[in-house]
């Protein structure tokens, strides 16, 4: 079976909720083939869970759908940021710590 076809080897949530980007380990993704960043919107992933009738888990065990459930903006210094502004910042952060195991 091609890489293709697994799926995903790495998945990255970035939620307010998230742990600090500067603090989290991505060594163990060394080498991943396939990655999905995941972003909410205005209420983050949390408010997607919430506003869905239809989601079949709760919001408390969302960190473990994510390999990684990052927050990227946690030292920013503010708690309003547009999700368009959100997407920039986390591949501002990821870009580093990802070409580091290999992207």
């Amino acid at each position: 079976m091609s890489d293709s076809k697994r799926g995903y080897d790495l998945t990255i949530g970035i939620s307010d909720n998230g742990k600090d980007v500067e603090l989290e380990n991505f060594e163990p993704y060394i080498g991943f083939k396939h990655g999905l960043i995941f972003f909410g919107g205005l209420d983050g992933i949390e408010g997607i869970i919430e506003a869905d009738e239809s989601c079949s888990f709760r919001k408390e065990s969302l960190k473990s759908k994510f390999n990684l459930f990052v927050n990227t903006t946690s030292t920013r210094g503010t708690r309003s940021i547009r999700t368009e502004e959100n997407i920039l910042i986390s591949l501002a952060c990821l870009g580093p710590k990802l070409k580091k195991i290999g992207f």
